[in-house]
């Protein structure tokens, strides 16, 4: 005799980030780069937190077949639905825009972290950009560790601030 016993295989998402957020004169913009590395199981869809306050001006990826904002907003953030053309596996490269209108001033600027839920691990590096005549000040931060600008991975101009990731759960006040 003999018995078959299967359990379900669920993947496994390393995430790779490099996200740039940009003080413009009239709104506010999020550029995020992420390597999704996928293991143990394929994966067909996938989904990031993302600031409630902020729209979606484009999700890409060689493998992206389309996309859905959640209108249900929890903390602060909703939820962005990748769809991939099929199952995915390896490395997935996925670029994402926000934005959001709302007018330079003067004073403190809290990031938004993006967030990826169910992910086994996360790095990577975060940037800020402002409009020419601003600058940018590192205030209070955690979870985070300055990094001289010239580190940062992606040639971005302008860029004042740049931070690598030492937790998920991070905090950058300019």
């Amino acid at each position: 005799s003999y018995a078959i016993q299967a359990d379900q295989v669920l993947p496994e998402i390393a995430v790779t980030e490099v996200t740039v957020y940009e003080l413009a004169e009239t709104d506010r913009r999020v550029f995020a780069d992420l390597e999704l590395d996928i293991r143990e199981a394929p994966l067909r869809e996938w989904e990031l937190e993302i600031p409630a306050d902020h729209a979606v001006a484009s999700v890409t990826g060689a493998a992206v077949a389309d996309y859905a904002v959640a209108s249900e907003v929890k903390d602060g953030k909703r939820r962005l639905k990748i769809i991939f053309k099929q199952a995915v596996t390896d490395r997935q490269l996925v670029s994402v825009r926000l934005e959001k209108n709302e007018a330079v001033k003067a004073g403190p600027w809290e990031l938004q972290p993006l967030g990826f839920p169910g992910a086994k691990s996360r790095r990577g590096y975060v940037g800020a950009v402002a409009a020419a005549g601003y600058r940018l000040v590192a205030g209070k931060t955690t979870g985070v560790a300055e990094v001289p600008i010239t580190f940062f991975p992606k040639k971005t101009l302008g860029l004042q601030q740049a931070f690598r990731l030492r937790e998920g759960a991070w905090q950058v006040g300019l």
